[in-house]
């Protein structure tokens, strides 16, 4: 029997807002509700946008998310750079 031990951990996809979100919501050891109550969003739409779908007022809804979870915001949008913001420790 043989092992394979993997050189580098495992990092989901980033391509889509839903798989941004989703991996903040893991990040801040939330639920889907807990997510919304914590960034005052209104109930079912994380769910929802983690699914596919786009926020209507889009830089609002992400500017909520970002506050409350101090993910960088170009990231949350993007999915281009780090999930931290520069001049951030993550060990905070």
């Amino acid at each position: 029997m043989t092992t394979t031990t993997l050189a580098h951990a495992w990092i989901p996809d980033t391509a889509s807002l839903g798989a941004r979100l989703a991996l903040v919501r893991w990040r801040m050891g939330w639920n889907v509700k807990e997510a919304e109550r914590e960034c005052g969003i209104s109930q079912n739409l994380w769910s929802g946008w983690e699914a596919g779908s786009q926020p209507r007022n889009y830089n609002a809804q992400i500017n909520r998310i970002v506050l409350r979870t101090q993910v960088d915001k170009y990231w949350l949008m993007t999915g281009e750079g780090s999930p931290v913001p520069p001049n951030t420790d993550p060990s905070d």
